[in-house]
């Protein structure tokens, strides 16, 4: 019974009753009326039956025992009340006293008529002995609109977000919003959870399962999911058994915050109350998938950032900056909004990063902060927003959490990843990352598993599946590609790649109509150079230089012609005696094959010996 329904007839049940004056037709004779009268006090006890079922199942326990007791001296042999006063006695607590009821009930059947209990009592004396009621009802429980936690902070964009996220829990029972650590999926779903509130009569209710260890039983999980829903149940039964019970009948919205590290075991509670509550909405966060039929994946991005000359005013990422820095930073005032954006740009849009950065704007400028970011780890650790969750730790904390949910392999290939600068396909990731530990063809399914994971992002803006990391994760991926070694390799790596690419595409026949529109936009992509990427030509310059000991003698193996801002990045002049017309790299003779040819590249873009071209740039060979 519904709580409004149970309230309901609870009122109206004791309005009736309170008509009863007395014996019915008692000023009249009683052998004329006799069966008359006799109806009428049988339907007097049946409305008092249902309306201390309404008043039990508002959580008046205690108060209907006392009324009980009476009517079981009055009428012993009528097992409802008796049955009535064991519900009651079970939900106050007294599990020994119900059963003890039981006991009392079935001597006295036995003594009277010689008969056992009925089946209700039956039933009721077996499900306690298994598992008593816990106190308090589903109904007492679940009255209300939930248990919310009320906003701290301005919430600050994601309109279309919290559309899109509305218009799936519309169409489906389970919608995951995904996501990079610290971008913002708690703070939506718990949004949107407010706001679809009111659709649900029985209200919405959030579940964190941030506090339990990766590795928890599924037991202390079900477990941790009833006591969000406000259920102590101290019995033996699984916990999974009372939270179904609980929610059988109930339309309300259940918001499992935190699930990456428990994917397995809320993967298959998920299923098992979706299946037994036809009423229920699950919204649920996490980095990773749950793998659930019916399941409707959302990734949350990073909040909008501004175009290059462009204005920021408008941008969810500056407007979020300007807004935490108003009360946290006052003495901040963002003289330049070039250097806002920038920053923003810098930190990924992610609002964890941008918090961080606002607190520390309160000792330096916006100029130090971004002369600093190259190291973003070093200077935003030490700074916490404590919110009482996960994100009391700092970003390295974040992102170190995500990256002990990766499988090693997946650890190894993220690491590899980190040297694209940009974005890359994946010929590009097989390319340069497969070898010693990881085959090509497992290339993919890792791939697959870390975009699962939230850590590398697709991008599918043309016919060919694109990917990249936000600058905060491949840093990361950098700082564990320099632990484990193999970083110099792996570079070479990477520009054997795409100077080979650039080689095939000089050297093959131009092809016609889409593929050859195809074909240009794939040569010109590396020559529109992002400004990290003239970083690491130097970088690469530099190292090549040590490697090979000549200093100063390496010719770049990225564009030359750089103004450090990515924007006027030139293709070097090719090499003297190169063919337009067929891309030979030497004088004259039979052209090389295509290892040959390699070498050729090498010898003439960077002047490296055949030994140290054939040991670091096949593309055999493994980086790490």
């Amino acid at each position: 019974m519904r709580a409004e329904a149970a309230d309901l007839a609870a009122e109206q049940l004791g309005e009736a009753l309170g008509l009863w004056r007395g014996e019915p037709l008692s000023d009249l004779p009683p052998d004329l009326f006799r069966d008359v009268a006799s109806g009428l006090t049988e339907r007097r006890l049946d409305v008092l039956e249902l309306r201390i079922d309404a008043d039990l199942a508002l959580g008046r326990s205690a108060d209907v025992l006392p009324e009980l007791r009476a009517l079981i001296s009055e009428h012993p042999l009528r097992e409802r009340f008796w049955a009535q006063r064991m519900r009651a006695l079970s939900r106050c607590g007294r599990h020994g006293e119900a059963l003890e009821c039981y006991r009392e009930v079935a001597s006295l059947l036995s003594g009277e008529l010689g008969i056992g209990p009925g089946a209700e009592l039956r039933k009721l004396h077996q499900r306690y002995l298994a598992a008593p009621e816990p106190s308090g009802t589903p109904e007492q429980l679940m009255r209300g609109t939930g248990n919310l936690p009320a906003e701290t902070t301005s919430f600050v964009g994601r309109e279309r977000q919290m559309t899109e996220v509305r218009r799936a829990l519309e169409a489906s029972r389970l919608v995951t919003l995904t996501g990079a650590g610290g971008v913002g999926k708690t703070r939506l779903a718990l949004r949107v959870a407010a706001g679809a509130a009111s659709d649900f009569p029985d209200g919405a209710w959030p579940a964190d399962l941030a506090p339990l260890t990766p590795g928890t039983e599924p037991e202390q999980l079900d477990r941790a999911v009833a006591e969000s829903l406000g259920l102590s149940d101290h019995s033996a039964r699984p916990p999974a058994d009372a939270v179904t019970g609980l929610l059988r009948d109930r339309r309300l919205l259940l918001v499992l915050d935190n699930c990456e590290h428990l994917v397995d075991a809320v993967a298959a509670l998920a299923s098992r109350l979706l299946r037994s509550a036809p009423g229920l909405r699950i919204l649920a966060t996490s980095r990773e998938r749950l793998g659930v039929l019916g399941e409707h994946v959302l990734t949350v991005p990073s909040l909008t950032l501004p175009d290059e000359g462009a204005s920021a005013g408008a941008c969810e990422a500056v407007r979020l900056l300007l807004d935490r820095a108003a009360a946290a930073a006052p003495a901040f005032l963002p003289a330049d909004p070039d250097l806002v954006a920038q920053l923003c740009r810098r930190l990924d849009g992610l609002p964890l990063a941008i918090g961080l950065a606002v607190v520390r704007l309160g000792s330096v400028t916006i100029e130090e902060i971004l002369g600093r970011l190259d190291d973003r780890f070093g200077l935003l650790s030490g700074l916490q927003i404590r919110t009482g969750g996960r994100y009391q730790r700092p970003l390295r904390g974040v992102v170190d959490w995500s990256h002990g949910l990766c499988t090693e392999d997946e650890r190894l290939l993220w690491a590899r990843l980190s040297v694209f600068a940009g974005g890359f396909d994946l010929a590009a990731a097989q390319a340069v990352c497969a070898g010693r530990n990881i085959a090509s063809e497992d290339v993919l399914n890792l791939l697959t598993g870390l975009v699962h994971k939230s850590i590398v992002v697709t991008d599918r803006a043309g016919d060919t599946t694109r990917y990249r990391m936000l600058e905060t994760i491949r840093q990361y991926g950098q700082e564990r590609l320099r632990e484990r070694g193999g970083e110099t390799r792996l570079r070479f790596r990477h520009c054997a790649h795409y100077r080979d690419l650039t080689v095939r595409a000089a050297g093959s026949p131009r092809p016609a109509g889409r593929g050859r529109r195809r074909g240009r936009s794939r040569c010109r992509r590396p020559v529109r150079v992002h400004p990290r990427r003239c970083r690491l030509a130097a970088e690469l310059r530099r190292t090549h230089r040590a490697h090979a000991g000549r200093q100063g003698a390496a010719r770049p193996v990225l564009p030359t012609r750089c103004s450090g801002t990515g924007r006027s990045c030139r293709p070097a002049a090719e090499p003297s005696g190169r063919s337009r017309r067929d891309g030979r790299l030497h004088g004259g003779g039979r052209r090389p094959g295509r290892r040959g040819r390699r070498r050729l590249v090498a010898r003439k873009l960077l002047k490296t010996p055949d030994a140290v071209v054939d040991d670091e740039i096949r593309l055999g060979d493994d980086p790490a």
